[in-house]
C-alpha cells in the first residue's frame, strides 16, 4: 500500500470571529475528505492577543504564537489562512506570498485596489496562490443559479439584486457604543459577498452610483450601504447592505430576471432555488432542492440528503482552495476576482462622497 501524501500545513492568522470558524472547517475537512490528495491540517495559529492565543491552544491543541519571522519556515507552513482584521490583509498578505506560500485571504482582499494591485502581481508572478474566500458562492443553489445564467436558461439577464442583512451594529447605536472605522461598516463588511455575487452569477459591474447611510454620528462606520450598478453586459444591478436590520442573522436575497426566465434566493431557505422559465415564466414555478452532497464535499460522514449551511460553505471554500494549491484545476475565488471587488468599492466610496454621482469602475 502506498504512503499517504503529507497533509497542507496550513497556518491560521487571526484568531478573533472569523478564525475559529475556519479552524472548525478544516477539522470538519480532514474528516469528511478522506479521499483528498492532500487533506489540509491546521498545525499554527498566529494572534497578537494573548487570551486568542491561549483559547486556540485550548481549542485545538495546535502551537499559537505572536507574529514574528520565520514562523512559515519554522513549521513547514504551505498555506497561509488570512482571518486578520482588513486593515492587516496587505501586509500579511503580501508577506508571506513573498515567503513562497499561497494564501487564502478572507474578503475583502484589502478594500482597496491600489492596495490590492501588488498583491495580484506577486500572485502571477508564481510565488504563490492567492484566493478569497467568498463562501457564499459554494452555497448549492447559488451555484446553479450561476449555471442556469451562464447557460441561457434565463435567456438574456436584464436585472439582478442583491441584498444582505445584519443586525449586528443596532445593539452597539443602542448602547451609545457606536462601530467606528470603515471595516466596521456595512460596505466593507459585507458590500465584498453582495459584489461579489453580482460578479459570480452575471459578470463584472462597470459604473456605480452609491449612497451611504451612518446612524450614529459621522465618526462611526456606515451602517447601509445602496448601490446601482451597470453591468458589463448591459443589465441593471442592485446591492443593498446593512448591519441595523432588526431580526436579520445572515440574511442574503438574490433575484435575477433575463428575457426567458428568473430567479430568486434567500438563506432563510438555503438549500432551495426558486425558478421562474419558459413561455409564461411570469407564472411556472419551479423550486429545485439541495444538501450538503452538491456543496462540492466528497461527505464520508454526513449523509448526502444534509441540507448545507454555513460550516458547509466555508468548508467548500477552504476544500477548493486546498484543492488548488496541492494541484488539481479546481476553480477558486481568485485574486482578481478579489481585485474586482475592491474595485468596485472603490467607485462606491467615490460616489456616496459626490451624493450618488455615476462613478465608472476601473
Amino acid at each position: 500500500m502506498s504512503a499517504r501524501p503529507a497533509p497542507l500545513r496550513v497556518a491560521i492568522v487571526g484568531y478573533g470571529t472569523v478564525g475559529p470558524l475556519h479552524a472548525l472547517a478544516y477539522q470538519t475537512l480532514a474528516r469528511t475528505l478522506p479521499g483528498a490528495a492532500r487533506t489540509p491540517e491546521v498545525v499554527l495559529v498566529v494572534d497578537p492577543e494573548p487570551a486568542s492565543r491561549a483559547r486556540a491552544s485550548r481549542e485545538w491543541s495546535v502551537p499559537a504564537h505572536p507574529p514574528g519571522e520565520d514562523l512559515w519556515e519554522m513549521f513547514g507552513i504551505d498555506i497561509v489562512d488570512c482571518c486578520a482584521p482588513t486593515e492587516q490583509h496587505a501586509a500579511l498578505c503580501g508577506e508571506a506570498l513573498t515567503a513562497g506560500r499561497s494564501v487564502l485571504c478572507e474578503k475583502p482582499l484589502t478594500g482597496s485596489g491600489e492596495a490590492s494591485a501588488p498583491l495580484v502581481r506577486l500572485a502571477d508572478s508564481g510565488r504563490g496562490a492567492l484566493g478569497i474566500n467568498f463562501n457564499f458562492r459554494h452555497v448549492p443553489a447559488l451555484r446553479e443559479a450561476g449555471r442556469l445564467v451562464r447557460s441561457g436558461a434565463l435567456g438574456a439577464v436584464r436585472s439582478l439584486r442583491v441584498e444582505y442583512h445584519r443586525s449586528s451594529n443596532l445593539a452597539r447605536h443602542r448602547t451609545g457604543n457606536p462601530p467606528t472605522g470603515a471595516t466596521r461598516g456595512a460596505l466593507l463588511d459585507l458590500g465584498p459577498h453582495a459584489v461579489d455575487l453580482v460578479h459570480f452569477l452575471c459578470g463584472p459591474i462597470t459604473e456605480v452610483a452609491a449612497r451611504t447611510h451612518h446612524h450614529g454620528p459621522a465618526t462611526s462606520a456606515d451602517d447601509i450601504a445602496k448601490l446601482e450598478c451597470v453591468l458589463e453586459g448591459g443589465a441593471l444591478g442592485s446591492v443593498e447592505v446593512s448591519k441595523m436590520t432588526a431580526g436579520a442573522a445572515n440574511d442574503l436575497r438574490v433575484f435575477a430576471y433575463g428575457t426567458e426566465g428568473a430567479l430568486r434566493f434567500t438563506t432563510t431557505e438555503p438549500d432551495a432555488l426558486d425558478v421562474f422559465r419558459g413561455p409564461r415564466y411570469g407564472s411556472a414555478h419551479q423550486r429545485l432542492r439541495f444538501g450538503v452532497a452538491d456543496a462540492s464535499l466528497e461527505t464520508a460522514v454526513v449523509p448526502a440528503e444534509t441540507g448545507s449551511g454555513v460550516l458547509s460553505w466555508h468548508a467548500a471554500s477552504l476544500s477548493a482552495f486546498a484543492r488548488r494549491v496541492a494541484g488539481e484545476d479546481v476553480s477558486i475565488a481568485s485574486a482578481r476576482d478579489g481585485l474586482r471587488v475592491d474595485r468596485v468599492l472603490d467607485a462606491a466610496r467615490a460616489s456616496a462622497v459626490r451624493s450618488a454621482a455615476w462613478v465608472g469602475v476601473r
